[in-house]
């Protein structure tokens, strides 16, 4: 099994301290130059998949890229809402089926493309209203852009 940097977090905040954790999840965050870069999707997914924690995630993201425009909340939202945060994981599975049977023909390479492009789906559902809260609290003055965010990639991911 190839070990990324996803699962390791994973991993890591079954076994570590929080501040343990957070210190070895912003090293490797602080190599990156934007959460636009798949290395750095794949820190904040194993972080969040392994806390399970929204807003200890945009903590680390905030702190990790404080007065870096890569690591703005915007972004981080959109890495997130891509990656179907926001709808059931019962849900997901459909619209994997019916992006499979739309695209029967894919090759293995073509499926190693969408993970690249950050369309892996995360291991973490949190409601809508719940993300919006959770980012608003840390930003309220974006709160409107927020919203459009999630439903606009909410929709995105429906279609898939």
């Amino acid at each position: 099994m190839v070990r990324t940097v996803r699962t390791i977090l994973t991993d890591l905040a079954a076994v570590c301290a929080a501040e343990e954790l957070d210190r070895y999840a912003t090293t490797e965050l602080s190599a990156y130059a934007s959460l636009r870069q798949l290395g750095a999707q794949q820190v904040v997914c194993g972080y969040l998949e392994g806390t399970g924690d929204l807003a200890r995630t945009v903590a680390l993201v905030e702190q990790t890229g404080h007065r870096r425009p890569g690591f703005s909340l915007t972004t981080l939202l959109s890495v997130l809402c891509n990656r179907c945060i926001t709808v059931p994981f019962a849900e997901r599975s459909s619209y994997n089926d019916n992006f499979l049977k739309r695209n029967h023909d894919e090759s293995e390479t073509e499926r190693e493309i969408r993970k690249l492009q950050g369309r892996e789906d995360i291991g973490v559902y949190v409601p809508p209203l719940e993300v919006l809260e959770t980012f608003a609290a840390a930003q309220p003055e974006m709160r409107e852009l927020f919203a459009a965010t999630i439903t606009t990639h909410g929709s995105d991911c429906r279609g898939r």
